[in-house]
C-alpha cells in the first residue's frame, strides 16, 4: 500500500509541471481571442456624438479583463518556474544518468513514452521499466519526503522571479 501513495505522489510532482504548462497555454489561448476582440471594437468617427458611449465602455471592461489576464499568466508562469526547478532538483537527486534522463524527458520536456524510447534507443517497453525504476529509487532515496519538494511553489519563501511574458 505504501509505494502506492508513494508512486502517486512522486507523479503528483513530476505531472504537476505539465499541467501548469496546459493551464498557461490555455490562458494564453484565451488572451488572444480577447485581443482580437478589442481590435473588433469600432472607434467612434470625429463626426459622432460625444456621450457616455456604451463602446467605450466595453472598450475599458476588455483593456480590464486583458490586463487581468496577463497578470494571472504572469503569476502562473512564476509558479511554472517554480515547479520546474523543483522538479530538476528532484530528478537530479537520482544517480543513475539514464532514470535522469527518461525522467527529464517525460517531465521537462514534455515527450511522449514513444519519442523517449526513440531519443534513448530503447524499446517503449525499456522506458516503462527505466521509468518505473527511476520512481522507485526516489522513493528509497525518500526524496519526496523532503519538504523541499513537498512545498508547492506558491508556498517558496523566495521571492518571486516577476517574470514578465508580456513586459520584457
Amino acid at each position: 500500500m505504501r509505494w502506492g501513495r508513494i508512486m502517486s505522489k512522486i507523479k503528483t510532482i513530476l505531472e504537476s509541471g505539465r499541467r501548469t504548462d496546459a493551464l498557461i497555454q490555455s490562458d494564453l489561448e484565451e488572451l488572444s481571442r480577447l485581443r482580437a476582440m478589442l481590435t473588433a471594437i469600432p472607434s467612434p468617427t470625429l463626426g459622432d456624438k460625444v456621450q457616455s458611449s456604451r463602446t467605450g465602455d466595453g472598450f475599458t471592461a476588455l483593456l480590464d479583463r486583458i490586463m487581468e489576464t496577463e497578470a494571472r499568466i504572469n503569476e502562473e508562469i512564476d509558479m511554472f518556474l517554480a515547479r520546474k526547478e523543483q522538479i530538476r532538483g528532484l530528478i537530479a537527486s537520482l544517480s543513475v544518468p539514464e532514470e535522469q534522463l527518461c525522467l527529464k524527458l517525460r517531465y521537462i520536456d514534455g515527450d511522449s513514452w514513444a519519442v523517449i524510447a526513440e531519443k534513448m534507443a530503447y524499446s517503449e517497453r525499456q522506458i516503462y521499466r527505466l521509468h518505473d525504476k527511476a520512481l522507485r529509487r526516489l522513493d528509497q532515496q525518500d526524496a519526496v519526503a523532503s519538504s523541499e519538494f513537498l512545498r508547492s511553489p506558491a508556498q517558496d519563501r523566495r521571492q518571486p522571479s516577476h517574470y514578465s511574458y508580456f513586459h520584457k
